[in-house]
């Protein structure tokens, strides 16, 4: 491996808002990922060991998950197979796309797999000023239209703050096929009303097919800069639970907001206190900021202000299990459900660039289509 950051960092007038640049970026995820890398690489068990200690953390990782899941949980386990068939992606995989694509693709437009000519750069940590957010809906059959129609007519479309509304629709139908259903062509009316703040996306129209990331695709071009997302079936969340969620978004716009998470188990003791550590330190940057102050650039591994990534390494038989029953856990959690969530839009930019390509295809293809730890993650 040769090379450093310098491969990726150009020459950029120094401000305040540097580190939020499309390059930074990268070199920082490239920094981080050869820091995993290393950390891996110092813990690594002999190859014949790998195997037995990936079974033991994985049976102490699910006993911890049988809380949630039930008395049968274990017998259910043993006899469980995996639930795809796709190979893993390859670890670490970033850091050879970066050192050897990036810097080729930044030196063209665009840089996303899309039509958006435009760098990628990371929202502001803070963004009072906005005063509406767009609601993001996704489906994708016909069943859906008549709960989709009276949720729109009934409940969205009236929200405090909403400046919009838009329907992802990643069915093959178009707007001809819509008019031939009773509710179809009622959605079809809004959409074509200039009065109207709902709108179509139709997903097949811009090349994309039917994708759970489509949800998130820059060519939706929405009008605001918070984005506020619903799954077809909810849960809807009464108003003025997003009018809070909203106000801390706007406070927080730097990162995802959510309203339902989840969260990782592990069994190694090495990632049970980076776990810890990081925990405490997010908390603490929250109720004592100032002494928590942003390195320039904020993501840092050297920063000791910042929480750290923590690497869960193949060669150490690392099991890292999803807890999705516990819901509740919003101060440990990882992950966060679409439904009910806020992201600023400068994040499509970042789901749809090249660099995560291999990703998305992944959530394409895997039998569970796993868009919300993608996200969050």
């Amino acid at each position: 491996m040769t090379g450093g950051s310098e491969i990726i960092l150009k020459q950029i007038d120094v401000d305040t808002d540097h580190y939020r640049m499309e390059n930074v970026v990268f070199a920082n995820v490239l920094e981080r990922s050869r820091h995993s890398e290393k950390s891996c690489e110092e813990v690594a068990l002999p190859s014949d060991q790998v195997d037995k200690e990936y079974r033991r953390k994985r049976k102490l990782v699910q006993r911890r998950l049988n809380h949630w899941k039930g008395d049968k949980a274990m017998d259910e386990l043993e006899g469980a197979t995996n639930i795809t068939d796709l190979p893993k992606l390859e670890e670490f995989g970033v850091i050879k796309y970066i050192e050897d694509t990036l810097p080729k693709v930044q030196s063209r437009s665009p840089s996303l797999d899309s039509n958006i000519h435009e760098k990628c750069l990371l929202p502001p940590e803070v963004s009072c000023d906005v005063s509406e957010y767009t609601i993001i809906l996704m489906a994708h059959s016909m069943k859906s239209l008549s709960m989709m129609l009276h949720k729109i007519r009934s409940d969205l479309l009236g929200r405090t703050h909403m400046a919009e509304v838009v329907l992802v629709w990643n069915g093959k139908e178009g707007i001809e096929q819509f008019k031939n259903d009773k509710y179809g062509v009622r959605l079809v009316s809004l959409h074509d009303d200039p009065a109207s703040k709902f709108r179509f996306f139709l997903s097949f129209e811009h090349g994309l097919g039917n994708h759970l990331m489509n949800r998130y695709h820059p060519s939706i071009n929405p009008k605001t800069e918070a984005l506020l997302f619903f799954d077809d079936d909810g849960p809807w969340f009464i108003d003025e639970a997003v009018v809070s969620g909203f106000e801390l978004w706007r406070r927080n716009s730097d990162v995802q907001i959510g309203a339902m998470m989840r969260r990782f188990e592990v069994a190694d003791h090495r990632q049970v206190d980076l776990l810890t550590q990081s925990h405490h330190l997010a908390m603490d940057r929250v109720l004592n900021p100032k002494a928590h102050p942003f390195t320039s650039p904020p993501v840092n591994v050297s920063s000791p202000f910042q929480p750290q990534h923590i690497p869960n390494c193949r060669s150490r038989g690392d099991y890292l299990g999803y807890n999705y029953q516990d819901i509740r856990a919003s101060f440990s959690a990882h992950v966060s459900l679409p439904s009910g969530s806020f992201l600023h839009r400068k994040y499509m930019c970042f789901l749809w660039h090249s660099a995560f390509a291999e990703i998305r295809e992944f959530v394409r293809f895997h039998n569970v289509h796993p868009d919300d730890t993608s996200v969050s993650v």
